[in-house]
This record gives structure tokens, sequence and C-alpha cells, in this order.
């Protein structure tokens, strides 16, 4: 007999001298986007964070992808519209330290250590039954161009 866990969708409040704004983790298909953007920014810090056998250092990664969104407008942009549930019109009504506090607030939320923690989990069960490597075995039959 098997149980399932209840999960929640985490939230942070941000009281700002406007009223409380709340940023929650991102839906599903944002997320994938958010993640899609962020590697296209962020190759050059993924190899300074990469050991020498070939692991990421997760250690070392998050301060430089919390850096790397603070510095990327389009990507604060979609991360902090999406956690919130607003429009960029929205984000304009923000000075700089209520828009810092606030992607502070969305970076926590969508990039937690529980949420990177099941990540690794998928990555690590995904890993035991995808090929390493696009090889050709004996149970894999050749392509046409083999």
């Amino acid at each position: 007999m098997s149980t399932t866990p209840t999960i929640l969708r985490p939230t942070i409040t941000v009281t700002l001298a406007s009223g409380p704004v709340e940023l929650r983790d991102l839906p599903w298909q944002d997320a994938l986007e958010f993640l899609r953007r962020l590697s296209s920014h962020a190759k050059d810090i993924l190899a300074s964070a990469t050991a020498g056998d070939g692991r990421v250092d997760l250690q070392a990664l998050l301060p430089k992808l919390t850096e790397l969104v603070t510095n990327v407008g389009e990507l604060s942009t979609f991360l902090l519209t999406k956690s919130a549930g607003k429009d960029e019109e929205w984000l304009k009504q923000f000075g700089t330290l209520e828009t810092m506090a606030l992607l502070d607030a969305a970076l926590e939320v969508n990039l937690s250590d529980g949420l990177l923690a099941l990540g690794k989990k998928v990555a690590g069960r995904l890993a035991r039954v995808l090929p390493a490597k696009a090889e050709t075995t004996s149970a894999t039959p050749p392509s046409a161009t083999s």
C-alpha cells in the first residue's frame, strides 16, 4: 500500500507600501519556460560551477543563478509576473528596492531547497531508465543511417 504525500503550492507574501504581494511557485508550463530561458543565459555560469568530474556543484550554482536572474531583465520580468499572476504593467509601479524584494521572494519560492531536492530525485529516477549516451545497443535496432 502506498501513500501519496500532500503537496501544497508554496507562497511567500511580501508586504510593500502599496500592500501585500503574494508570490507562489510557477505553474508547471511556466516553470519549464523559465528554466528554458534560464538555461539559455546560464551556459557560462554552469561551466564555472561544474567540478572536474563533470558534476554540477549546486552550492556554487545557486548564488550564481540568483545573480543571473537579477541581471537579466526579461528573465526577472517573466519570473515576477508569472509568480505573482500579474502583467508587466503591474510590475512597472514598483521601485528598485520593492522589485528586488519581490524578486528575492520569487526566487526563494521557485528555487527552494525542497524543489531542488525533488528535481534531483526526478533526475536520478530518469537517469536510471534513460541511456546516458545515444548509443546503439544490441537491444536497440540500428537506425537507417547506421
